[in-house]
């Protein structure tokens, strides 16, 4: 099939890039609050996946908030300081509402937003259903070219560890897409959505996939675009 091209995805891309090679990100201070406990890490990489039935109103304990997005964030941080919000559902210990992480005692819009965070995920049920959202934005209009793509690649890392995270700690997570336009009305600043987490109650439990090379099934997709 021949490849296919988007010209502006590959302007936008090659928009940041550089000359050289940086500095490594540090690795972060060590957290304070002690690793719950979990199964190992191995375990938890072949059995995470994208959680697509979460349960209504059920809850989650405060430490799955808490240390599944300080654990996100450690090292990342301090080099994006772009900010965390959090829209909390069903946490046990914190009220619904909006939160800037890492202030949850004080919401910036206090109650249920539910039926908003369904809407701002394309009427998706997931952000209605989750426990809490996780919703990373930054201030691209203050940025270069490559400051947007430091800010794409540090939100997708922090998605990823609060995903594993979140099925480590008993959760079950999955990305969201959104409607861009909604996220600065919703958070109050003038700010770009960089990417959507719901993390609630899974519906069902994942089932363990295989090590690199040996899958536990194998299926045949057709491809959904024309061979050309």
């Amino acid at each position: 099939m021949a490849p296919v091209e988007f010209p502006l995805i590959t302007r936008a891309h090659h928009a940041g890039d550089g000359d050289h090679l940086g500095s490594s990100w540090p690795a972060g201070a060590p957290l304070v609050e002690a690793v719950p406990d979990s199964p190992s890490l191995d375990e938890v990489l072949l059995r995470r996946g994208s959680t697509r039935l979460l349960v209504a109103g059920a809850a989650v304990p405060r430490t799955t908030l808490e240390w599944s997005l300080a654990a996100a964030l450690r090292g990342v941080a301090e080099v994006r300081p772009d900010p965390q919000f959090v829209a909390v559902h069903a946490v046990d210990g914190v009220d619904p509402g909006l939160y800037r992480w890492p202030s949850l005692d004080r919401p910036l819009q206090a109650g249920d937003l539910r039926q908003t965070l369904y809407h701002v995920c394309y009427d998706q049920g997931l952000g209605g259903d989750a426990s809490f959202v996780v919703l990373s934005a930054a201030d691209l209009i203050a940025g270069d070219d490559r400051a947007y793509r430091e800010a794409q690649l540090a939100a997708g890392i922090v998605e990823g560890r609060l995903h594993i995270a979140a099925f480590a700690l008993g959760a079950g997570a999955s990305g969201m897409t959104f409607i861009d336009s909604e996220l600065p009305g919703l958070l109050g600043e003038a700010l770009a959505g960089l990417i959507v987490t719901c993390v609630g109650v899974p519906e069902y439990r994942n089932r363990a996939g295989g090590p690199p090379g040996l899958p536990t099934e194998v299926k045949l997709v057709a491809s959904r675009m024309d061979d050309r």
